[in-house]
């Protein structure tokens, strides 16, 4: 899902700065987005993509890998859960090259069941999903 949102982000203080390079050209220092590149190992992670009304439960990860580089920032999860259900892959992104029209994109993988939590974040961010019933099988949901 893709969807121009403020983003905040709890950082614990255990982390592991691996690399952090760039170049700021002395005319136009604004173009130290196309050249710099950080990557951090952070412990105990947790982050939200939709603070606020109705303030969506965040993603909390044993740790995860935060790189940003040629102006996007990746934040890459491991071991997460999310409203109490596993994340079995996921990112979020947030792309800060057009400072004008920044972009959010989450991506998140995950056998979650279609509770009020799940419910409530479809419709916030106005996503429709319909049962579908296979012969055999239980109700799943496709978006």
């Amino acid at each position: 899902m893709t969807k121009k949102n403020v983003f905040r982000s709890h950082i614990s203080i255990h982390y592991n700065l691996k690399i952090f390079k760039g170049v700021i050209p002395w005319q136009d220092p604004g173009l130290i987005l196309d050249t710099l590149y950080a990557e951090v190992r952070v412990d105990d992670l947790e982050y939200t993509f939709a603070p606020g009304d109705p303030g969506l439960e965040p993603i909390r990860a044993d740790y995860g890998d935060v790189v940003f580089s040629k102006g996007v920032l990746s934040i890459i999860p491991y071991n997460s859960i999310f409203y109490g259900q596993e994340i079995r892959e996921g990112w979020v992104e947030i792309a800060f090259t057009s400072p004008a029209d920044i972009i959010l994109t989450v991506y998140i993988k995950t056998p979650a069941r279609a509770n009020e939590d799940i419910l409530t974040l479809l419709n916030h961010y106005n996503i429709s999903c319909r049962p579908n019933r296979k012969p055999g099988r239980q109700k799943s949901i496709w978006f």
